[in-house]
């Protein structure tokens, strides 16, 4: 490749300016926002104040950097197979890599077990540095780029990053047919996922991915759920039966839960009627769409306020 002139240094895109900012230790702290245009100037100005003895070594560190990054980096397109219509798949990928950079908590022997089935063990030997551990972005493009950023600041040989990101894709195959475990859950209904938040957290396999999806900002607690359920089946893909089960066992405390509160305040009563009576009852319930213990509680309640009425008329 033919040395390039300082004339023509190769500043392409916000992807290849951020690699070179964090090559060269200026990022994120100087320069956390950039063009393509202020990144390139901010690198020249750096490195000519790095080198005022010899300026000619701008050019020669630029191109070098640049043969350094076509050589690493993955394909713009690696990760192509994500939709980014599809918010359960683009937060579970952000998730699962941001846990790793954050794999201080994690347990040494599932992150080396992990890539050992997946072929990746020279991934989990590197020192994971990166510069902006951010715990959560809303934007699905975002994530992405996100992920994109962290392989390449992964000090790692790039067939590797490929296979690992070939992994992650057979990964999601897997993981996406089992989106029927929580469709059970109203994503509207804020007492049904508090309640599913505190039952999983109890649950010794889930203690640790709630602290890799917790804290995380400006993201419902019914996306939190879900990422937990997929991040599970990630790690734990030979588990999923016993997963199941324990969904099921939820799914079932919770219509408990929601029959003991619906017998709040009421009692059950033995009352004698005529069969007459009781035959009359059952014309209103159906006319009312009531069952017969609601009609029942219905008929007293209207009984009860006419004679209010009638008692204040009279006084």
């Amino acid at each position: 490749m033919r040395t390039l002139m300082r004339a023509e240094l190769p500043f392409n895109s916000i992807r290849e300016i951020n690699w070179y900012l964090y090559k060269l230790g200026l990022f994120p702290a100087k320069a956390p926002s950039l063009t393509v245009k202020s990144g390139g100037d901010y690198i020249k100005q750096a490195l000519h104040s790095r080198y005022k003895n010899a300026p000619e070594k701008v050019s020669l560190e630029i191109n070098h950097l640049h043969q350094h990054f076509e050589s690493e980096a993955i394909p713009d397109d690696i990760f192509n197979w994500v939709d980014l219509s599809n918010e359960r798949q683009c937060t579970w990928l952000f998730l699962d890599l941001r846990n790793i950079m954050l794999a201080s908590w994690l347990d040494e022997n599932f992150l080396v077990e992990r890539s050992m089935n997946s072929r990746c063990m020279d991934i989990v030997e590197q020192q994971f540095i990166f510069p902006r551990v951010e715990l959560f972005v809303n934007s699905n493009p975002d994530k992405i780029s996100r992920a994109i950023a962290f392989f390449d600041v992964l000090e790692s040989e790039k067939r590797y990053k490929i296979n690992y990101i070939y992994w992650l894709m057979r990964s999601w195959k897997i993981i996406d047919k089992q989106n029927y475990l929580l469709k059970w859950l109203d994503k509207k209904n804020n007492e049904q996922i508090d309640w599913v938040m505190e039952y999983l957290s109890k649950q010794e396999s889930f203690v640790s991915l709630k602290n890799a999806c917790m804290p995380v900002a400006n993201v419902s607690k019914y996306s939190i759920l879900v990422s937990a359920v997929d991040l599970f089946n990630h790690y734990e893909p030979k588990n999923t039966p016993r997963l199941e089960l324990l969904i099921i066992k939820m799914k079932k405390a919770w219509s408990q839960k929601k029959h003991r509160d619906g017998l709040k305040g009421r009692k059950a009563y033995n009352v004698i009627m005529s069969t007459d009576a009781k035959q009359k009852l059952k014309v209103i319930a159906d006319a009312r769409d009531y069952k017969q213990n609601e009609t029942i509680e219905n008929l007293i309640n209207e009984a009860y306020e006419k004679h209010l009425v009638e008692k204040k008329r009279k006084n």
